[in-house]
């Protein structure tokens, strides 16, 4: 939920113990991605300062990692298409190629 002052909430009921780079990655995967398009970069950035401003700095190897784990939040993506799909509103050949291409591009940043 983000408000028209540019404050929001992020949902981190499902937070997990472990390498803060792939959580903070996967949150941006889950909860800010919009399939078959770019993610609003105002809102990556309003997580990302979120993120830095309780943190101190992003976590270490953030831009290390960035590939690998983009790639591995994007298994989320394409491994749960038939759940996530029906309730986008474009066509599901649509989603399905660009889920192809997109996970295409990512594995070839690695």
């Amino acid at each position: 939920m983000l408000r028209a002052d540019g404050t929001g909430l992020i949902d981190w009921e499902d937070a997990h113990a472990g390498d803060p780079v792939r959580e903070l990655r996967r949150t941006q995967e889950q909860l800010l991605a919009d399939p078959g398009e770019n993610s609003p970069t105002e809102l990556l950035d309003a997580l990302r300062a979120g993120y830095r401003e309780q943190a101190g700095t992003l976590p270490a190897g953030f831009d290390d990692w960035k590939a690998i784990y983009g790639a591995v939040s994007f298994l989320d993506t394409s491994g749960f298409f038939d759940e996530w799909a029906p309730d986008v509103d474009r066509p599901t050949a649509a989603l399905e190629d660009w889920v192809e291409r997109e996970m295409e591009r990512r594995l070839a940043e690695i």
